[in-house]
């Protein structure tokens, strides 16, 4: 396995510069049946959705995550 270290925006600039054959592997690659969720992750996701609807679960706006994370446009 190779592993190589890109930001999320460097990602997503190396897909859009793909031919559609590449972007359509890419596709199939995201789309793979052994990137699904295991059990545990998805009640773990179904659990947050509960305490996020039922107002028991602290948010937080775009504004306060930029500024915890040192976030700078």
């Amino acid at each position: 396995m190779i592993s190589v270290n890109l930001s999320i925006n460097q990602l997503i600039e190396i897909i859009q510069n793909l031919n559609e054959n590449e972007k359509q592997q890419v596709r199939n690659v995201l789309d793979n049946e052994d990137m699904l969720l295991t059990d545990e992750q998805k009640q773990e996701i179904l659990n947050r959705e509960s305490e996020y609807k039922s107002g028991h679960m602290k948010t937080y706006s775009i504004e306060e995550v930029k500024s915890s994370l040192n976030f700078q446009d």
